[in-house]
């Protein structure tokens, strides 16, 4: 999994934490964890690199199988952390070991601050077990369609570049 948080500027200020919020975060994380949530299943071929990467992607294997977040939930795609100031993080839970980790922590770091250059408002989080949460956008479980999704991805191609894209997908 990848984690993250992030500090301002002097190191001292976690910007993701809000302690007047009723669930401690601040409009950036929620727009971060939006930005992530928006727009991953067109690009999860690259956190799934290879065809065993989608056996993890089944209901109750503590991999999340569909595009959800909730405080605490190991059952959702991010899992959010927010018990205090210097412990507010996210948890990006989607991939696995098999991933490369400097494209993993690219596709979280660019879709985040994409959420918050857009302002995307974040989707209800999940109460319980995610994996019974069915109005959420379930991931991609297969190798060829993830392909498929990166090559017609517009986001993947502006973040990445047309000529990273191609090369990943042929």
């Amino acid at each position: 999994h990848i984690n993250q948080s992030f500090r301002d500027l002097t190191g001292k200020k976690n910007v993701f934490y809000n302690k007047n919020d009723e669930l401690n975060m601040s409009e950036y994380f929620k727009s971060y964890v939006a930005g992530i949530l928006e727009h991953l299943d067109k690009l999860s071929i690259l956190i799934h690199p290879n065809i065993n990467s989608f056996k993890r992607v089944q209901d109750n294997s503590w991999a999340p199988t569909n595009i959800t977040w909730g405080i605490d939930n190991r059952t959702t795609a991010i899992r959010v952390i927010n018990n205090s100031h210097d412990s507010t993080r996210m948890e990006f839970r989607v991939p696995g070991a098999d991933h490369n980790v400097y494209l993993g922590f690219a596709l979280s770091l660019h879709l985040g601050l994409r959420g918050i250059k857009d302002k995307i408002i974040l989707q209800e989080q999940v109460v319980g077990n995610g994996y019974e949460y069915n109005s959420a956008k379930n991931l991609t479980t297969n190798f060829s369609d993830a392909i498929t999704n990166l090559d017609k991805s517009k986001i993947g191609r502006k973040l990445f570049g047309a000529d990273f894209i191609d090369h990943f997908v042929l």
